[in-house]
């Protein structure tokens, strides 16, 4: 996953050759936080989240577009369009991951974002389907985006 806000990009997690998402299942990358402090601030996980430390990334500051992309430089899915700081995206429908009717937006916080969980259903595919600010001070930690693989 890229945050293509720059060119060229500037942040990227990249995930370990071989890594497979199961069918129903979704990745969670929190930016720096171990899982146990990421369900602390967030709330625990389901059965179907794999989370991953992010060891920095991603930075949702606002300004950033997420793009998901193959191990040959292959856009799967995005770029979004750009977020805002302070906000919570959530993806309601396979439409193009730029446009904001693909989306719903709410507060950054506990009682709003679903980390792990996704309103898409089965058929959609892989998509981003979620990236989170995490409001109140001194928790830029646990912004997250997620990923989600619903064949």
């Amino acid at each position: 996953s890229e945050n293509r806000e720059n060119d060229p990009v500037q942040q990227a997690v990249q995930l370990p050759s071989g890594t497979t998402l199961f069918a129903g299942h979704s990745l969670v990358v929190g930016r720096n936080a171990s899982k146990s402090e990421f369900e602390g601030f967030w709330g625990a996980l389901p059965d179907t989240a794999f989370y991953k430390n992010g060891n920095g990334f991603p930075i949702v500051n606002g300004g950033e577009k997420f793009a998901l992309v193959d191990p040959d430089g292959n856009v799967v899915d995005g770029p979004t369009f750009s977020g805002q700081s302070g906000n919570d995206y959530q993806r309601t429908t396979t439409g193009p991951a730029s446009s904001t009717q693909a989306w719903t937006t709410s507060s950054a916080d506990p009682q709003h974002a679903t980390p792990g969980a996704t309103s898409l259903s089965n058929g959609s595919g892989l998509h981003i389907t979620e990236w989170s600010d995490a409001s109140g001070n001194g928790n830029f930690n646990f912004e997250f985006i997620e990923i989600s693989f619903l064949p």
